[in-house]
């Protein structure tokens, strides 16, 4: 089971950083109020990434804060090291805090929580070690599984936050006032950010520029070999920033897919777990491993690949692996009645009875606590569903109500509409939805809800013609989330 001994070594140790203690009675006040991120949100031994804005909202200093009991870290690339301090001392009034430099040095871990701190913020598991490892990542495996932009081609320095990387995860918008604060959150409430950020993979290497008809629309600002794949991060302009979206890049001479970056955890998921159990299914059993272990590497956490991973080893006698995928498993979820009931057999197989014995009244004592927990979901499933109801109706009589005065009323329209199809009254839905968007063609909203209820009623090709009208429009005014939702519409019905 290498890949998951060896998790702990994707690491990079941070050599070109320095490391700033950050203390005084003042200290968590005050940069709470100078940094684009939610430090509230950090636990102690906790971290996220972070940075520094001027007041028009462009970065000055980016960075890793660490969160202790009673002062913080800064762990900063040393030729912005100055700039940060100077940025801190230059706000600093009258509070009691005090900045200075350490000796510390310390490796981000990727998919592992072996370190010393653990990562709140992020698309995926980190963390830092003070250790030193062998195996390193390079900058552009980092960049791209982190978020943080480690190579100098994505230097956000004077740019502004919301067309950086950094946009990902080292903002939290909702947490008030910050210098810079005004100017980036209403470009995020607006239209959204100039450019957008994107992957693909490719058998080929390429660079270079984005088209769609023969417009340049984006450009490649990383490359690296990953899975045997060349994998590729892009930013593209704001139009054309939907997930999925097929752009012609001039190398490949063909269209390419596109990817909303953070890469879709539960899409990658899916995709290489049904490949595992279709490679299984054919006989292709290396292959169908390959791609759980592929799952663990990127996802540790997914139970579902370990106890398969485990099943699959057992059918080939590999016992003593099994156990050690299924061990794994047990550190994630103790509670785990498949674990301990597949534990127990493989043991069996080797003659620990004792173990097995063991392993099988763990499953049965989990086993009771599942029922118990079952019962109490039941409750609350039923609760939620009467509270459902409740709010359900009170929405439908303001609506109404304000349709009583102005049957044009576009967002009472579009809010009974949402309840007529949640309802499946697809016909009565669609009516809405439309005389919504004959009011507004800028709804972003109707247009899914439109696209959904023709596709209720199989009326597939006025769904289609919705579907990308609403994506064009979405995207031109930088609502990414109905876009994303009506793109995904196209692909699950294959119109």
């Amino acid at each position: 089971m290498d890949s998951l001994n060896n998790l702990k070594k994707r690491s990079f140790y941070l050599e070109d950083f320095v490391t700033l203690k950050i203390k005084g009675n003042d200290s968590f006040s005050f940069i709470q109020n100078q940094t684009t991120n939610n430090l509230n949100s950090l636990k102690m031994k906790q971290f996220h990434f972070d940075t520094l804005l001027d007041i028009s909202g462009k970065v000055v200093s980016s960075f890793i804060v660490i969160k202790e009991d009673n002062f913080l870290y800064f762990l900063v690339e040393k030729n912005n090291a100055k700039q940060t301090i100077e940025r801190l001392d230059k706000y600093i009034i009258s509070e009691d805090i005090f900045i200075s430099y350490t000796d510390l040095k310390f490796s981000i871990i990727v998919d592992s929580v072996d370190g010393d701190y653990v990562s709140n913020n992020t698309h995926r598991c980190l963390s830092l070690t003070q250790k030193k490892y062998a195996n390193q990542l390079t900058k552009e495996e980092l960049t791209f599984l982190t978020g943080y932009p480690f190579v100098s081609t994505l230097d956000p320095s004077n740019q502004l936050l919301n067309n950086t990387i950094l946009s990902k995860n080292s903002i939290d918008y909702k947490k008030g006032c910050f210098l810079g604060q005004e100017t980036v959150s209403k470009i995020n409430s607006r239209r959204g950010s100039l450019y957008n950020y994107f992957y693909f993979f490719s058998d080929l290497l390429v660079e270079g520029k984005i088209y769609s008809h023969k417009n340049m629309v984006g450009e490649i600002v990383l490359s690296f070999s990953f899975d045997k794949k060349n994998l590729f991060l892009c930013k593209i302009k704001r139009d054309f920033s939907v997930d999925n979206i097929q752009l012609f890049i001039d190398q490949l001479d063909k269209k390419t897919t596109f990817y909303s970056y953070p890469p879709n955890e539960q899409r990658f998921i899916e995709d290489n777990y049904n490949k595992a159990s279709d490679l299984f299914v054919d006989g292709k059993v290396d292959l169908a491993i390959d791609n759980l272990n592929k799952i663990i590497d990127l996802y540790p956490y997914y139970e579902d690949a370990y106890e398969s991973l485990a099943v699959i080893l057992g059918r080939q006698e590999k016992y003593e692996e099994a156990i050690n995928v299924l061990t794994e498993l047990e550190k994630i979820n103790s509670k785990s009645v498949m674990a301990q009931t597949n534990l127990s057999m493989f043991h069996m197989k080797l003659g620990n009875i004792e173990i097995a014995e063991k392993h099988k009244s763990n499953a049965t004592i989990n086993q009771f606590e599942a029922f118990g927990k079952q019962a109490d979901l039941k409750r609350q499933k039923e609760e939620a569903q009467k509270q459902r109801k409740l709010e359900i109706e009170q929405r439908r009589l303001m609506y109404t109500q304000v349709l009583d005065i102005d049957e044009e009323d576009t967002l009472a329209n579009y809010g009974l509409g949402s309840i007529l199809l949640e309802e499946e009254k697809f016909l009565e839905a669609a009516k809405l939805f439309e005389k919504v968007l004959n009011s507004d063609k800028k709804y972003s909203v109707a247009y899914v809800g439109l696209a959904k209820s023709y596709l209720a009623l199989e009326m597939f090709e006025d769904a289609k013609k919705v579907i990308n009208i609403g994506i064009d429009i979405c995207a031109k005014n930088g609502d990414l989330m109905p876009a994303n939702e009506l793109q995904a519409l196209l692909g699950l019905n294959n119109i």
